[in-house]
């Protein structure tokens, strides 16, 4: 397992040296994590504003548990 591991680590490290590597790392986190980081955001923020005051905790993480849910379901059909 130690083995494993690194190796694991060269190879990553190797690999974040790599001007090539860092380049398209930037462009895909730039591209496409940021986006998606920012719907996230904004779709949090939308849910947890709907709460009321006092006791919204629980129907809160409700929604947002059937939304995650829809969410990972949509993907794995995507896929």
């Amino acid at each position: 397992m130690a083995l494993l591991r690194g190796l694991l680590g060269q190879v990553f490290r190797r690999a974040a040296s790599d001007p090539e590597v860092r380049k398209k790392v930037g462009a895909f986190t730039k591209d496409e994590v940021a986006p998606r980081l920012a719907a996230a955001r904004d779709e949090l923020r939308d849910l947890s504003s709907q709460s009321g005051s006092g006791d919204a905790s629980e129907p809160f993480m409700r929604r947002l548990g059937r939304r995650v849910a829809e969410v990972n379901r949509h993907r794995s059909e995507d896929k």
